[in-house]
């Protein structure tokens, strides 16, 4: 698995350590000394080798939503970008950096797509909740963005409690790496040291390793450390990351409860052909 091998090219196949991507879908991956399976079915488990297994879980929705939101709310921001002769995405970004985390109270669901981890149902759907008379534009923006990790994290509490402690450190890749507010954010989100490895190729690096490891030319991983550099390094600001333990559980609360609901619109959309 790409997943699997990505653990090792990032350098973060110890315990504690995480690897994030947040591409067109996205995952979070931890490796562990033994199977270990959620009895509630969140999670996954792979084999690395004979001593190191790999838990995470994949969601659909990561940089995907974003593109949603450019493409179907967002005209005329990408107009103005076009002029400035910008990337849209690095302007959205920016909008997004000048709202408070948190979005004053406004919390996106992100499931466009249905969703894989933790829920793992097709009939999940995605929800603006919150909304006042006191948000604009921007805070949607922020909201989104924060959603995406938020879903992330969730699977992430899974992870902690299979274990039975909380990892510390994380090394991100994907496309969204290429956002200074959105890499920030999951350091704030998880309240862990986040980095950006340099190379983009986690996982044939990985194949190499474990290929090398296997014809016995290396007798363990560590070689790894020697080879992975970083582009970016994220600290939590921890006044951020209490903003954002306060909504967790609401974030959490509201997908359980609206799960009859998200079944109940699913078979909606389904019969009158809306999807």
């Amino acid at each position: 698995s790409d997943g699997v091998l990505s653990n090792l090219g990032v350098n973060r196949f110890r315990k504690g350590e995480v690897a994030l991507t947040i591409g067109t879908s996205g995952a979070i991956r931890t490796v562990v000394d033994k199977p270990l399976i959620d009895p509630e079915g969140r999670t996954f488990c792979y084999v690395l080798d004979e001593t190191h297994y790999v838990i995470g879980g994949p969601v659909n929705n990561g940089a995907v939503v974003l593109r949603w939101l450019r493409d179907e709310l967002l005209a005329d921001e990408v107009e103005v970008a076009k002029r400035l002769g910008i990337d849209s995405y690095h302007l959205i970004s920016k909008i997004a950096e000048r709202v408070e985390p948190g979005a004053k109270g406004l919390l996106f669901h992100p499931y466009l797509t249905g969703e894989r981890a933790p829920l793992w149902t097709s009939d999940a759907r995605g929800s603006f909740i919150g909304l006042t008379l006191a948000h604009r534009k921007e805070h949607m923006i922020r909201a989104v963005l924060e959603g995406v990790v938020f879903n992330l994290y969730s699977v992430f509490m899974a992870l902690s409690e299979i274990i039975g402690g909380t990892p510390y450190k994380i090394s991100a890749t994907g496309g969204f790496s290429k956002s200074a507010v959105w890499r920030q954010m999951v350091s704030d989100v998880f309240n862990c040291h986040v980095d950006i490895p340099t190379h983009n190729e986690s996982s044939c690096l990985g194949a190499c390793i474990i290929g090398l490891k296997a014809m016995g030319e290396i007798e363990n991983y560590d070689i790894v450390e020697k080879w992975i550099t970083s582009t970016h390094v994220h600290s939590p600001n921890l006044a951020y990351h209490e903003v954002y333990q306060q909504l967790m559980p609401i974030f959490n609360d509201i997908s359980l409860s609206l799960s009859e609901t998200y079944r109940n619109l699913a078979q909606f959309q389904r019969k009158n052909n809306l999807k």
